[in-house]
């Protein structure tokens, strides 16, 4: 088995191989949360630099 094969392997273990709603609807999820977590950081940062 070759590397190249193993990342395809991979690749459908991660759910990339699903196709319609599941993945797409995972991806939204996954990047609202990141954004929301940034958001999050970034107010506790603000906060830090005004109580300065």
């Amino acid at each position: 088995m070759t590397a190249k094969g193993s990342i395809k392997n991979n690749d459908f273990a991660q759910g990339v191989g699903k196709k319609g709603t599941t993945s797409r609807s995972d991806k939204n999820a996954m990047r609202q949360a990141f954004l929301a977590k940034m958001k999050e950081q970034a107010r506790a940062v603000k906060k830090e630099i005004d109580n300065d």
